[in-house]
């Protein structure tokens, strides 16, 4: 009876929320991670992360949002086959520097723009001069 609900389940689901299954396990499988260890971070039980995946069935919204958090990712991200433009950051850390200064006031955050764009026009300009490419 279980196999033949699962079965009636996966037939409604639309074939783009069942890639959501395939990203949410790449993400997870990129950082090496179990479908038990993502359970645990996004508070969730690891059968409903394999339901996921298989496409069995699509998160509720509350469940999404833990998921992205657990995988450090866009909710649009995980929806959509592209994300924002954070989601191609590999550094978390620097991610993360970036999202602390997205909260200062307007003046601090020109400030450090300005310094940024300084800083990435001196390094383009000693890549021409050198004729490397910068890394």
């Amino acid at each position: 009876m279980l196999t033949q609900m699962k079965r009636s389940m996966k037939a409604t689901l639309e074939p783009e929320d069942r890639r959501f299954g395939e990203r949410l396990k790449r993400f997870r499988q990129e950082r090496d991670w179990t479908q038990s260890a993502l359970a645990k971070k996004a508070k969730v039980d690891r059968s409903v992360i394999a339901n996921y995946e298989q496409g069995v069935s699509f998160p509720p919204i509350p469940v999404l949002r833990r998921l992205a958090l657990a995988l450090q990712v866009s909710t649009d991200l995980l929806v959509f086959e592209n994300g924002t433009a954070l989601d191609t950051i590999d550094d978390r850390g620097l991610l993360e520097i970036f999202a602390k200064v997205d909260q200062l006031d307007y003046r601090t955050k020109d400030i450090i723009r300005v310094l940024v764009e300084g800083l990435l026009a001196r390094q383009e300009l000693e890549r021409v001069k050198t004729g490397t490419d910068g890394q």
